[in-house]
């Protein structure tokens, strides 16, 4: 019904950024859901996590709490009442709510990885560092496409913040030049872009940095547009900075930034580049 199609947009509107999509149908499959039901919760964890993209956080942890009332099982609505307190800087909210349901997350698979991202994240701002490596060793071990952004980009805060890394980052610049969605998209190259910038030397480095413009140099797809408009100037800077070149970096991951949305992913995914782009503006 509504609410299935409502999810089907919801996920693509994730792959591409698009609030514009994603709020109004979510607004509708609440509308259009009877109180009470098992959609109308469902709707409103979908709405909840749409209004936080947007900025609208009050509104947002008003939705996520009446999903949660619904069901207090439902990863996703609590995934979205996570990203509002996390957006908030309410760390020791955002882990409560979450750890308190980490035996459920075994019966989401498509999620339970991703939560325990969150957890490591919310960690390393605490400064629990080897917790954060912990969770990291113990939980992100999946070597999907979208488990090894996770462990990318915990590990990539952790080590542009000074922690010891030991040899991580050779395991998972291994996984991504052997994984089969390179240049697919834009989000999952991101995440490549930033595990062969910390190993430079890497022998799949070289052939994924040239194969990030050369994927998308024609058509006129919005993935062909993302790719050259915004990823190639994001590998370009992101390479830099694994060089050293810290004025390049910083000109490719700002030339990114106005249309950075479009690769996808949430906000706070996203801030990986912002937090990038600050380092190599300071040195």
């Amino acid at each position: 019904g509504d609410v299935t199609a409502t999810r089907f947009v919801h996920d693509v509107c994730l792959h591409i950024g698009d609030d514009t999509i994603r709020l109004p149908s979510a607004r509708r499959a609440v509308q259009a859901s009877a109180i009470g039901t098992r959609a109308h919760g469902v709707a409103n964890g979908m709405l909840a996590f749409a209004l936080e993209e947007t900025g609208d956080n009050p509104e947002a942890e008003r939705c996520g709490r009446i999903a949660l009332e619904h069901d207090g099982n439902d990863m996703w609505a609590r995934h979205a009442l996570a990203h509002v307190y996390e957006s908030q800087a309410r760390h020791d909210a955002a882990l409560e709510l979450l750890v308190q349901s980490s035996a459920h997350w075994s019966t989401q698979n498509m999620l339970s990885g991703h939560l325990w991202w969150h957890v490591g994240i919310r960690l390393f701002h605490h400064g629990a560092i080897d917790d954060a490596v912990a969770v990291l060793d113990e939980q992100l071990t999946s070597r999907t496409a979208f488990g090894l952004a996770d462990s990318t980009s915990l590990l990539w805060r952790l080590t542009l913040n000074g922690a010891a890394v030991d040899g991580r980052w050779g395991a998972l610049a291994d996984s991504w030049a052997a994984n089969s969605q390179r240049h697919t998209c834009g989000f999952l190259d991101l995440h490549a872009a930033l595990a062969f910038a910390a190993v430079p030397t890497h022998r799949g480095a070289e052939r994924f940095w040239s194969g990030v413009p050369a994927s998308h140099a024609v058509g006129g797809t919005f993935n062909d547009v993302t790719f050259r408009r915004v990823v190639t100037p994001l590998a370009a800077g992101l390479r830099a900075f694994g060089d050293g070149d810290m004025s390049g970096a910083a000109e490719g991951l700002a030339a990114a930034g106005p249309d950075l949305a479009r690769i996808g992913g949430s906000v706070l995914q996203r801030d990986v580049v912002g937090e990038t782009l600050a380092v190599a503006r300071s040195r």
